[in-house]
């Protein structure tokens, strides 16, 4: 039993029905397919993008400056070498790019 102070339950709303489709859908689907990016294609997304292997470049290259520098400084009882962090930072970046595809 409800009590004055109570409100009542409300009715739950009807669900809006979904609007029919244009009358000329499948020539709007028909037109739009081709520009679909080749991205989406399932058989595309399994092969590694060519940025990877740019990235693992950079990242040998950037290792082998810092690595090389070091050996230099180091056969001198100590000085300056250089890091080269640039180079190796931008690598992982792009072997991350390119493993996702883009």
């Amino acid at each position: 039993m409800q009590t004055p102070t109570e409100p009542a339950a409300a009715a739950p709303a009807p669900t809006p029905a979904a609007p029919p489709p244009p009358p000329d859908a499948e020539r709007w689907i028909a037109r739009d397919l081709p520009r679909i990016p080749e991205r989406w294609n399932p058989d595309e997304r399994a092969t590694i993008h060519p940025r990877f292997y740019a990235g693992l470049f950079a990242i040998v290259v950037g290792v082998l400056i810092t690595v090389v520098t070091y050996e230099g400084a180091a056969s001198q009882g100590g000085g300056t070498y250089l890091i080269a962090y640039g180079p190796i930072v931008w690598g992982i970046i792009n072997v991350i790019r390119g493993l996702g595809g883009r």
